[in-house]
């Protein structure tokens, strides 16, 4: 199956993205066509997997769910919408995540270990925590007047409170259609203490 590790994402983040999303095309039309990524897809990927098999997944989540005992939820932050690689030539969107305590950061690296050690090359650029919102189909400029839009359009749903506590990393398995993909849960590794 094809597979990675992510992040899921609240509602609230999640909703008040599309709402960046809707404030940008409303500033600049060029990207009003683009893949815009659905809402209930919108997550923060911690590590692509590939190709791998389901008995691999599982192997994978259970080690990382031994590493994960006796942590504590991570706390993170929607930061701002950025244009990557540059606002001149864009090629995606990204709501990008302040990782306030370097915990998910941590995490991508102890992922990134376990994953090499079942035969999954390491990353080799330094770990960003965003969701993709958007992927041109070629690089694109994005005007100052769009980013700005999306940056206060969150800004004002979700207000001072940007926040969310990953409690989870779970193992999605991809299924790539016409139409976008398809993720389904294949795993769920809890961070923290359980409800």
């Amino acid at each position: 199956m094809r597979a990675f590790i992510g992040i899921p994402l609240t509602p609230e983040i999640r909703t008040s993205l599309v709402g960046a999303r809707d404030a940008l095309v409303a500033q600049d039309a060029s990207w009003r066509d683009q893949k815009w990524v659905a809402e209930e897809n919108l997550h923060i990927t911690l590590k692509f997997l590939g190709d791998i098999s389901p008995e691999a997944a599982d192997a994978l989540a259970a080690e990382l769910a031994q590493s994960l005992l006796g942590a504590e939820p991570i706390p993170i932050e929607l930061a701002e919408i950025r244009a990557v690689p540059t606002p001149r030539r864009a090629r995606m969107l990204w709501g990008v995540f302040a990782d306030q305590t370097e915990g998910l950061t941590s995490l991508a690296r102890v992922i990134d270990r376990l994953a090499a050690s079942i035969g999954i090359e390491p990353d080799t650029r330094p770990y960003t925590p965003h969701a993709t919102l958007v992927r041109a189909r070629r690089p694109e400029p994005v005007s100052a007047e769009g980013i700005g839009a999306a940056n206060a359009q969150w800004r004002s749903v979700l207000g001072k409170e940007p926040f969310m506590s990953v409690r989870q990393a779970i193992v999605y398995e991809s299924t790539l259609t016409r139409s976008g993909p398809i993720y389904r849960t294949h795993a769920v590794v809890d961070i923290g203490p359980g409800d």
